[in-house]
């Protein structure tokens, strides 16, 4: 008998010439054990260590590797224990894997009791484990909730934004300033529910960090993609669309361009000169291309790694300036 196991497809190729009953016997019991064993195997649960992740380009690379190999899997499990620490961007990041992982018909379980004390009371503070349909009430803190948008209700949006991003107290601005970057930052959520074609929208969560003296928040969908939008549209209008996902970012996020012209870009003009003028950080993922933004301008790269969505994260300084709105 010869038996080849092919472990890409789970297939099994049984070749056994038919002498006698005794061996079709033994031939028939044993291809039943090998089934069931294939079956088991193939919904066995995978578990995904998630390491300690901040927010530099190191960090995000992490996050799209596991991105990366949960496209593969239909059941897994998270396992806390080698991370005593998750920034605003990774939380985000994971609330929209398994978002997605479980809309596909697919399972994704928390084993919250390798999360740390000190990493289990953020989660709960943020209110990621309540969403996950943990039994932890969240609370208000230092957290900028995480949340889930399913459709396009910009007045909660910009009610959020506004009440527990920029009007916490955490910097001194001014609120007709505060509610003009918070119409920029919502352009970056209408163009996930334009664009992007994510089918379960936009996940978002923030933090204030009192000892870095950081006030940070990330966007992300999981979409098609900036560069991906930007090459259809190219394509539809007779240009090149073979162009870097670089190139794209920085068509994107230049001013007045826009896949759409009667809904306006993503040029987010106001948001980038407070981000230079306050020494922050606007950094964009999305492919294989990365936009920094900060006081030395902008730049465009392409990064060793792929996400296909969209990551925005955006970082402002807690300095003692008051910011004001110049007419």
């Amino acid at each position: 008998m010869e038996i080849i196991f092919h472990t890409r497809h789970n297939a099994i190729c049984i070749r056994s010439p038919r002498r006698n009953s005794t061996s079709e016997s033994r031939f028939t019991i044993g291809t039943w054990i090998l089934f069931i064993w294939i079956k088991i195997e193939s919904h066995s649960v995978h578990t995904i260590y998630i390491p300690r992740i901040n927010d530099e380009k190191s960090d995000f690379i992490i996050l799209f590797n596991i991105w990366s190999r949960c496209q593969t899997l239909q059941n897994f499990a998270l396992n806390f224990s080698k991370c005593d620490f998750l920034r605003q961007n990774a939380v985000a990041f994971l609330g929209g894997i398994i978002s997605n992982i479980k809309s596909n018909g697919g399972s994704v379980s928390l084993n919250t009791h390798t999360l740390s004390s000190a990493l289990r009371a953020n989660l709960e503070q943020n209110g990621f484990l309540a969403a996950m349909g943990v039994d932890a009430p969240p609370w208000d803190g230092n957290s900028i909730p995480y949340r889930e948008d399913q459709s396009p209700d910009y007045h909660k949006i910009s009610r959020y934004l506004q009440e527990k991003w920029l009007g916490k107290g955490w910097i001194f601005i001014d609120p007709e300033l505060a509610k003009a970057i918070v119409s920029n930052v919502l352009e970056i959520y209408s163009n996930v529910f334009t664009h992007a074609q994510s089918a379960n929208g936009v996940f978002s969560c923030g933090q204030n960090y009192p000892t870095l003296e950081e006030i940070k928040i990330t966007v992300v969908d999981f979409g098609i993609g900036i560069p991906q939008s930007i090459r259809d549209y190219l394509y539809n209008i007779g240009q090149d669309p073979k162009i870097p996902d670089d190139k794209t970012l920085q068509l994107a996020f230049q001013e007045g361009f826009s896949t759409k012209p009667d809904l306006g870009g993503m040029g987010l003009k106001l948001l980038k000169e407070f981000i230079q003028l306050n020494q922050g950080r606007l950094d964009i993922y999305s492919h294989s291309g990365h936009a920094i933004i900060d006081a030395s301008g902008e730049h465009y790269e392409i990064i060793n790694s792929f996400f296909r969505g969209t990551i925005v994260n955006i970082s402002i300084n807690r300095d003692q300036k008051v910011y004001i709105l110049k007419h």
